[in-house]
């Protein structure tokens, strides 16, 4: 039986859902969790509940938000909404229509637990977590004092092109001088300086969101954003809902050095993974069944979007000062003199 994992998007209120057919209507089941609605409970009649949905309620199944005035208009099912298996589903509800409500959460207590006594499906665990990590791989809230908004992914795959890529020399000359190497030899000993270890874990405290690339073995590339505030956990559920068989076991492993990626709803990826502003990641699975990424997936041509990369990174270059490009050439020697240099 299918379990759907309903996440309000800013008080973090969780419930897990058994959903007998994923043909039954999304109002029949979402009305009566009021709680993660922000709606008091009415005994009345449906239409208070169901015009407070139509105003002021939507939902977000992996990139795609719909709301529900749509989901009642056309009394839209879960499959309807994209829902064809387990998963978790956002709920957002808009600030102003929780400053309507008349009491608070605490006052309506009572009538919730009545409510919720009279579902055929009860309420399996409801709870409020500590952690911002409860939120789909496909989405997340991110707050800023009383407001909220959806953090947009912004997934891409980025197909392989027939172009074949041209490693042109840089014209460098690989003589070095004694003093090449003594600049060198300070510039390395300035990077691999450890007398200021605080700085590094400062470093990622800052970092708001990383841009992550996932390669697979047909020469694919999903590519994604997560927020600080995300879990290895919600990266692999990410991956998995954008496979073409979602069933697939896999793992994700860092690129240089090839290190197993841990899925665990208690590693943040960038504090406690590592991860910074752009990282490469390898898809690995004994599956040969290609292609791997759903088709729904938007496609970007691989040479196409490295243009547009060496145009910023052209743009960027132009207000370099004359001692980064001193040093930039001076780098580009030593790999030549030492043979580290891609033949």
């Amino acid at each position: 039986m299918p379990k759907l994992k309903l996440v309000n998007a800013k008080s973090n209120e969780t419930a897990v859902v058994d959903v007998e057919d994923l043909r039954n209507p999304v109002f029949d089941i979402v009305r009566n969790y009021y709680q993660l609605l922000s709606v008091e409970p009415t005994y009345e009649s449906d239409e208070t509940v169901k015009t407070f949905l139509k105003d002021n309620v939507s939902l977000q199944i992996m990139t795609k938000k719909v709301s529900f005035k749509d989901i009642l208009d056309k009394n839209m099912s879960f499959k309807d909404i994209g829902v064809e298996n387990s998963m978790k589903i956002g709920i957002f509800v808009d600030d102003g229509a929780e400053q309507l409500q008349s009491k608070s959460r605490k006052s309506v207590g009572d009538k919730i637990k009545f409510s919720l006594a009279k579902v055929s499906n009860p309420l399996n665990h409801v709870e409020k977590k500590k952690e911002s990590n409860t939120i789909d791989g496909s989405m997340l809230g991110i707050y800023d004092g009383e407001s909220s908004k959806s953090f947009d992914r912004d997934a891409v795959a980025i197909a392989p092109s027939k172009k074949l890529a041209i490693n042109e020399d840089d014209g460098y000359d690989a003589e070095v001088t004694l003093d090449d190497f003594k600049n060198y030899y300070e510039h390395i000993r300035r990077n691999s300086s450890n007398d200021f270890p605080d700085f590094s874990e400062k470093r990622k405290e800052e970092i708001p969101e990383c841009h992550i690339r996932i390669k697979f073995p047909d020469r694919t590339i999903l590519q994604a954003k997560f927020s600080n505030t995300e879990t290895s956990e919600l990266l692999y559920d990410f991956v998995t809902n954008s496979l073409e068989m979602p069933g697939s076991p896999f793992e994700l492993y860092f690129a240089h050095p090839l290190k197993l990626v841990k899925r665990s709803d208690k590693l943040l990826l960038i504090r406690d993974l590592g991860f910074e502003k752009r990282t490469s990641l390898i898809f690995k699975t004994h599956e040969r069944n290609v292609p791997y990424l759903k088709k729904s997936i938007q496609l970007r041509d691989i040479f196409e979007e490295e243009r547009k990369q060496k145009a910023k990174v052209h743009d960027k270059d132009s207000l370099v000062s004359e001692i980064d490009l001193k040093k930039q050439k001076l780098e580009k020697k030593m790999a030549k003199f030492l043979k580290l240099s891609k033949k």
